[in-house]
């Protein structure tokens, strides 16, 4: 096999396997990810999103995820996870397999290794050895946390943070890491620390709000592939737990969508119903729903209504 070679040629290179997307056009499987913005917009509301997705292998905004073996590593918002996991669940409705596939594949630490100590890593690794748990994708909750002590305007300590990232990366682990930006915002958002932390990074993100809610998702930079065009979303509080939310997206930059901005684009709702009554990836009307929830922000009961008219029939007809 040419992976177990040293040296290879280019008939070796066409052997070797196809990149798999982690979740599509965002970040791929055993990469580094950088996901970064202000304090307070949502980048562990959207990260927490992604690793659920990925952990029952459900879409993420009708973008495909690679199944994993989730680990969320986070030093900060502890007290508040479970009622976001909650949101999730009550807001996705996942069927009983995937909430199974939750249950096995989403683990939690709140012991966020020093990523510049290969013996912090050394701990983080033969722990998890030690508990049988064999993650494939690892977030850290954030940089700052996993950076104590350190100054991250410094080649040097930055070298050994990315030294011990980028070994997690070829051991085979896919790492997001949660990044602020500077507080000066004159030349637009920028990552702070040395250039040496964006560099080591196959994607780089960034997550903005503006004045009016709306939530942006940047690319801004895509080692192998087109950064793409940005992502806009919208945050829902969520019913029944306090202080939480979820993320939605909206079809353009400026129209808030549905239910949690009076007034949804009928016409384009109606059309995705209909296209998704055709597509024979969905085994069943609900999971449609799910789908048509998902990408408009509808609650599920109203998902359902939208699939029962595409196919002109009464909302208890829906197939489950």
């Amino acid at each position: 096999m040419a992976l177990d070679k040293r040296f290879l040629s280019i008939d070796d290179l066409t052997h070797m396997p196809v990149p798999l997307w982690s979740v599509e056009g965002l970040f791929e499987v055993n990469s580094l990810t950088m996901l970064s913005g202000p304090p307070g917009n949502y980048k562990s509301f959207l990260v927490l999103d992604w690793m659920l997705c990925c952990a029952c292998g459900m879409k993420w905004q009708g973008r495909s995820t690679t199944p994993a073996r989730v680990l969320y590593v986070l030093g900060e918002g502890k007290a508040s996870l479970l009622k976001r996991i909650k949101a999730w669940m009550d807001h996705h409705h996942p069927t009983p397999d995937q909430s199974n596939l939750i249950m096995e594949n989403f683990r939690i630490s709140f012991e966020v290794p020093q990523m510049a100590m290969k013996s912090s890593v050394d701990n983080m690794l033969s722990q998890l050895e030690a508990e049988q748990y064999h993650p494939t994708l690892i977030v850290i909750d954030t940089f700052a946390r996993s950076f104590v002590g350190l100054d991250e305007n410094a080649q040097k300590d930055v070298g050994l943070w990315v030294e011990q990232a980028d070994r997690l990366r070829q051991l085979g682990y896919t790492v997001i890491f949660l990044h602020h930006t500077k507080k000066n915002t004159e030349f637009g958002l920028q990552y702070r620390g040395s250039s040496a932390i964006l560099g080591a990074m196959d994607t780089a993100m960034t997550l903005s709000k503006d004045q009016s809610g709306k939530i942006k998702l940047s690319v801004v930079k895509q080692k192998d592939h087109e950064e793409g065009a940005p992502i806009y979303m919208v945050a829902k509080s969520a019913n029944g737990t306090e202080g939480s939310c979820v993320l939605l997206p909206t079809i353009k930059k400026d129209i808030v969508l549905p239910e949690y901005a009076g007034g949804a684009d009928t016409n384009e709702v109606n059309q995705v119903a209909s296209d998704l009554i055709l597509d024979n990836d969905f085994d069943s009307d609900s999971k449609r729903a799910q789908e048509l929830m998902t990408r408009f922000g509808l609650g599920f009961e109203a998902a359902k209504k939208r699939i029962a008219r595409a196919r002109g029939l009464n909302m208890d007809e829906v197939t489950s």
